[in-house]
């Protein structure tokens, strides 16, 4: 039995971008989360973490534009770590 991928749902408050996108298609994020939790099966056979997430872009947009990215202004981190996983991704 194939294992289940790992969902992520996101509003268009948090990524403004989605109201464009369309379903079925493929979309690169760059994502900031925080661990709130840690499990792992009762046949510990795997451990699986609970996130919130706490900032999400495109990895299409530039790092540098701000707007309609909630809580930037307060993690510097996730700017710097945008900037990096784009500049990566042109050097492929």
């Amino acid at each position: 039995m194939d294992q289940m991928k790992p969902t992520l749902y996101i509003s268009s408050k948090d990524l403004p971008e989605i109201k464009n996108w369309e379903v079925g298609e493929s979309y690169d994020l760059i994502v900031n989360v925080k661990m709130t939790g840690i499990h792992q099966l009762a046949n510990g056979s795997q451990t699986e973490g609970t996130f919130e997430v706490n900032n999400a872009m495109s990895a299409e947009k530039d790092p540098m534009d701000l707007e309609g990215i909630n809580g930037l202004d307060d993690n510097e981190d996730f700017m710097k770590a945008a900037a990096t996983v784009k500049q990566n991704a042109f050097n492929k």
